[in-house]
Formats: structure tokens, sequence, C-alpha cells
């Protein structure tokens, strides 16, 4: 009887331990969602110009996108496959540091004496700049993910994200 549960544990952790491409690649893409999810909040309230509400999401923002890259960056290699993980660590640090410094400062915009055309200006001018980082952060990912997907024979499937 003790060996019948000791070969159940076995297989158990066995199974568990064994990922998929396709489970890798979607656990990585969850993280980078998390945090993404929040940010459109983030900027939905910001629009609104609800700085209350925004101000909250922005704090859980941050800490998310820091739980993410450190989740992702803990993430053992898929068969010594590093590319994909390192880059979406790249693209959720750049997340942290963005909601840490640009949002800052578009939240001392938003809170100014400046006329809100002259606000809305200097804001899209931060977020204009926010973009095209994250362009090139999001291409290195997907170069990385078509990589990936080739090598481990997965389906990728675009949300038009």
């Amino acid at each position: 009887m003790m060996k019948k549960y000791i070969v159940l544990i076995s297989m158990t952790i066995l199974l568990w331990g064994c990922t998929i491409p396709a489970d890798y690649n979607d656990n990585l893409v969850r993280e980078q969602t998390k945090t993404l999810d929040l940010i459109s909040n983030l900027n939905a309230s910001l629009n609104k110009n609800d700085l209350k509400k925004a101000h909250a999401i922005w704090s859980e923002a941050i800490k998310q996108a820091k739980e993410s890259a450190n989740k992702v960056k803990q993430m053992s290699p898929f068969r010594e496959e590093t590319g994909l993980r390192d880059a979406m660590a790249n693209l959720l640090e750049f997340y942290q540091l963005t909601l840490i410094k640009d949002y800052r400062t578009i939240f001392e915009i938003k809170k100014s004496a400046l006329a809100e055309e002259e606000k809305n200006a200097k804001i899209k001018s931060i977020l204009d700049q926010i973009r095209k980082k994250e362009a090139v952060l999001i291409e290195s990912f997907r170069e990385q993910e078509v990589s990936f997907a080739s090598e481990y024979d997965i389906q990728l499937v675009s949300l038009g994200i």
C-alpha cells in the first residue's frame, strides 16, 4: 500500500514538474497581462481625471510589475533556453521603471496649475516616448517567442496586443 502512494506521489511530482512549451510561453505572457491590465485601468482613471482612483491603481501596478518581473526572472529556463524568459523579464522591468518614474511625472503634471492643453501635450509626449521604448522591447520578445515557437513546434495565437 505504501508503495502505491509513493508511486502516485512520484508521478504527481513528475507531471507537475514537466512543462510543455506552450504552457511556458503562456505563463510568461500571463505575467505581462497582469501588469498591462493594471496599466490600462490606470490610464483610464487618469483620462477621467480620477486621481484618487488612479493613484491606488498606480501603487498596485508598481507592485504587480515588480512581482511579475521577479517571478519571471526566477523561472527555470526551458530546456536551457533563456532568451524568451529574459526578454519578458526585460519588458516587465521596463514597465516597473516606467510606472515609478514616468507615471510619477504624469501625476505631477495632472496636479499642476498648467493649462489643460499644456498638461495634455506634456503627458502625450511622455506616453509617446514610453510607447517607442516599449515597442523595441516587445519586438525583442516577439522575436524570441517566434524562435521558441519554431523550435518547439507550437502555434502562437495573436490577441492583437
